[in-house]
């Protein structure tokens, strides 16, 4: 009888401590379902807002520009954006060029936020792919760069960034030890709209000009000139050569026994060039550069203040007594290419470079030491600089300041998200 009832009791004791077990299994399911449950709303109201934004930046970046101002975001610069799903999307300016975009679902979620660039280059960009991969290796970047797809940074051991990298796709890393690279870094997934210049940017910058009011002829080409334009149209020469000495260029065809002609540089005006050039020489004024073709740089192109000082120096440092001044932009209609002639140990490049539908890359048959570009690099496909031992061992890569806010007359209008991809504010 008494091992009976000691059997009841640690029935009961069992029953009850499997009952307990059971409570406590069913309050961390209920937890973590809760948890579980909050988790998925979080990831839903990321989702809306982040298709908010993405939504209203396909708005922004499509805008036209109506008196130097983006169109949508002057009409809206008072009420909300948009808004739908609950998520209101609403725009504030916070500088002179920058509108901070904000999407919100409710009071209690997370804010997302944005930075649009109204137009122009940020003033610490110093690379922008617009559809490929930007491979990274040892060359110094001192500014921002933005990728539409991958970021891939090859290096067996760590590097450092002083300022932000943007990619639209994945960053990549051929080592360990690149993997651990500290830097700012950002996806834009949500930026389907690729920041570039339009797609008609030549045919528009064509149709501006105006009747010329004088007209030369040298062998192989015919120039126009009106009061900021020069438009230069070859007939049977391969290439125009141009040479920018300060207020001047020299306009030739190659041709040694035909001297160039020197006509003076329209200040912040344009040179368009039906064709392919060649060009070197040193800027003392604002200038834009265009050809439906090819720009091949065989020379410095050093920018000079009223003082005759240059930007950098010939190691690649900023010039600290140097006032701001010129500014040069070449757009090429396919690809720019550095071949200087004769071959020599470096190449300094004062200009915002754009290659409307190619790449910006080393052409040279031989391997020189150091590139130092001071602006920034706007292309279609991969840049690089040196390919099977062949030209520039070593890069410097600065940004030009002047471009975010004097950027040449006739330089292709950019509506591009600041380098933070977006902000989540608890």
């Amino acid at each position: 009888m008494r091992q009976r009832g000691s059997i009841l009791i640690l029935a009961f004791a069992l029953s009850f401590l499997l009952s307990a077990v059971a409570i406590s299994l069913l309050s961390l399911v209920t937890v973590r379902y809760r948890h579980f449950s909050l988790y998925i709303e979080e990831v839903q109201t990321r989702h809306e807002c982040l298709g908010a934004l993405q939504f209203a930046s396909q708005l922004i970046l499509k805008a036209p520009y109506q008196n130097g101002k983006n169109s949508f975001l002057s009409c809206n610069s008072s009420n909300p954006l948009l808004s739908f799903n609950d998520v209101t999307v609403s725009a504030k300016k916070i500088s002179s060029d920058i509108y901070e975009i904000t999407a919100k679902k409710q009071d209690s979620y997370p804010t997302y936020k944005i930075w649009i660039k109204e137009r122009s280059i940020p003033k610490d960009f110093v690379a922008i792919v617009f559809d490929d991969t930007l491979n990274i290796s040892d060359s110094k970047y001192a500014g921002s760069i933005f990728a539409i797809r991958d970021i891939n940074i090859i290096s067996n051991e760590e590097k450092v960034f002083s300022h932000p990298l943007l990619a639209g796709g994945k960053f990549l890393f051929s080592s360990l030890a690149a993997a651990n690279t500290e830097f700012k870094g950002g996806y834009s997934d949500f930026f389907p709209s690729t920041p570039r210049p339009p797609q008609n940017y030549l045919e528009l910058t064509r149709a501006t000009i105006p009747s010329p009011s004088k007209t030369f002829e040298i062998r192989g080409a015919k120039i126009f000139v009106s009061q900021e334009t020069i438009f230069i149209t070859p007939s049977s020469t391969p290439r125009i050569s141009l040479v920018l000495k300060g207020e001047q260029m020299e306009i030739s065809t190659g041709n040694e026994t035909e001297p160039p002609i020197s006509l003076d540089i329209p200040d912040d005006g344009l040179v368009f060039v039906e064709g392919e050039i060649e060009i070197r020489g040193y800027l003392i004024k604002h200038l834009t550069v265009l050809t439906t073709k090819s720009i091949r740089i065989t020379g410095d192109i050093i920018y000079l203040d009223e003082n005759n000082k240059p930007p950098i120096t010939s190691e690649g440092e900023t010039n600290s007594l140097y006032k701001a001044g010129p500014s040069l932009c070449l757009v090429a209609g396919e690809n720019i290419v550095y071949e200087p002639k004769p071959p020599s140990r470096s190449l300094t490049i004062c200009a915002l470079l754009v290659a409307l539908n190619g790449s910006i890359y080393s052409g040279m048959a031989l391997k020189s030491d150091l590139l130092i570009i001071y602006g920034a690099r706007i292309c279609r496909k991969r840049p690089f600089r040196l390919i099977r031992d062949t030209g520039f061992a070593h890069a410097i890569y600065l940004p030009d300041p002047k471009l975010a806010t004097h950027a040449p007359k006739f330089a292709p209008l950019l509506t591009i998200p600041s380098i933070v991809a977006f902000k989540i504010e608890k």
